[in-house]
């Protein structure tokens, strides 16, 4: 038996790789299916990697404060803006001076566009411009190359200090020091005091074309055009005490009744996680459609092209049959070319989709994955894609008469 299936194996690859174009355009749609499936499946990975290490940068005893949603949704003209006050400021004292659990809280603004102006030359107005206090390096670890943060007496005086981030070092000062020299934030005059360590590029877009002055500063110069957002550091295992002292402050300070909701938004480690978990199960969602209805069509395709077959070989079923043939080894020789045909669709798809996954890490700071088990996964459903679509062909050549197939020209 086992040299029958072995024969019936290389009588089924002979004849598909007899008409390798065709082949490979029948496979066409089990191609892309596979694709979509690896490849989306080492970019999911690939991102779920890259916010697991930055969550775990900041810590888990960090959490944020804002006062607007962090995800901004609009559907047929409603949306969940909201009008809430922006945080302030004073806001952030308060939270500092009587959260018993907290150990450290920073104030932050951002303003996207400004332009920075250093003798004759100008950037594009695209720099990101950062408001912070002194602890904002503390909670967010962020590391200088050369100079000094904020102190406490930058913010309180709203002196016009800057750090630099490395793209604007690069464009104006790529070989002096820049450490003391002036430079202008839009109409504005600042003194460089530091310069950032190079953070690199986030799917396209750089980390460095930045500055960083005083939050006092931001708010005197920009301060209408951006929220403070609130950083706060627990005590370590106090979190969830921190959280509430927190709201509590919070909703005191703002005229929050009892058994109204917040009006404003708190954002942990562990509410971070869960977002990026709903939207990576959106785009598997999405990925599962593309791939389903490209499978459908392959298992199609790979029907249509076996009944073809089955057509053109009426002759040869009716030869096989005549010498001793059994339905069955007529079935496992259409069954055995139909998984053949879906497993090739499959096996380029999944080298083309680990391609996919491997640039992705080469060209973007999300590291490279190659998702294994959906490999494996995608490789099984393409083999049951060929049995599925491949059964009714081979019933339909196992069925033939011979004499009528013999007859056939």
């Amino acid at each position: 038996m086992a040299v029958s299936i072995q024969e019936t194996g290389r009588v089924a690859m002979s004849s598909l790789f007899a008409n390798p174009l065709r082949t490979l355009l029948t496979s066409l749609g089990i191609i892309i299916g596979v694709v979509a499936v690896v490849g989306m499946s080492s970019m999911i990975e690939g991102l779920d990697r890259f916010f697991t290490e930055q969550l775990s940068d900041l810590g888990s005893e960090t959490f944020y404060v804002q006062a607007s949603p962090s995800i901004q949704i609009q559907v047929g003209g409603h949306s969940n803006e909201t009008n809430w006050d922006d945080l302030t400021i004073d806001d952030m004292y308060a939270i500092r001076k009587n959260a018993d659990s907290v150990e450290l809280v920073s104030g932050s603004s951002t303003h996207f566009g400004v332009e920075i102006r250093y003798g004759g030359e100008k950037t594009n107005p695209n720099v990101i411009l950062y408001g912070g206090d002194e602890n904002l390096p503390l909670i967010q670890g962020l590391g200088l190359d050369v100079g000094r943060f904020f102190g406490p007496l930058d913010n309180s005086n709203k002196r016009n200090v800057v750090i630099l981030g490395a793209d604007i070092v690069e464009r104006f000062f790529p070989t002096v020091d820049p450490i003391g020299r002036e430079i202008r934030i839009d109409s504005h005059r600042f003194l460089v005091i530091g310069i950032l360590e190079q953070q690199g590029e986030f799917l396209g877009f750089s980390q460095d074309n930045i500055v960083f002055i005083p939050l006092t500063t931001f708010r005197k110069y920009w301060g209408r055009r951006s929220e403070v957002q609130i950083a706060v550091m627990a005590r370590p295992g106090h979190l969830q005490n921190a959280v509430d002292e927190t709201v509590s402050i919070l909703r005191q300070r703002r005229g929050v009744r009892p058994g109204e909701p917040n009006d404003f938004e708190i954002q942990t480690s562990d509410s971070v996680r869960d977002m990026m978990n709903t939207l990576i199960l959106g785009i598997s969602l999405v990925m599962v459609g593309i791939a389903s209805i490209s499978l459908l069509v392959g298992g199609i395709g790979i029907m249509n092209i076996m009944l073809v077959s089955v057509t053109e070989r009426t002759k040869e079923i009716g030869v096989r049959k005549a010498v001793g043939a059994r339905r069955r080894d007529i079935v496992i020789q259409f069954l055995v070319e139909a998984v053949v045909l879906s497993g090739v669709g499959g096996t380029i798809g999944a080298a083309i989709g680990v391609g996919i996954g491997l640039l992705v890490g080469l060209v973007t700071p999300l590291p490279a994955a190659v998702p294994i088990g959906m490999l494996v996964i995608a490789l099984l459903v393409c083999g049951g894609i060929g049995i599925g679509f491949g059964v009714y062909p081979a019933m339909k050549a196992a069925r033939l008469d011979p004499v009528e197939a013999l007859r056939y020209e």
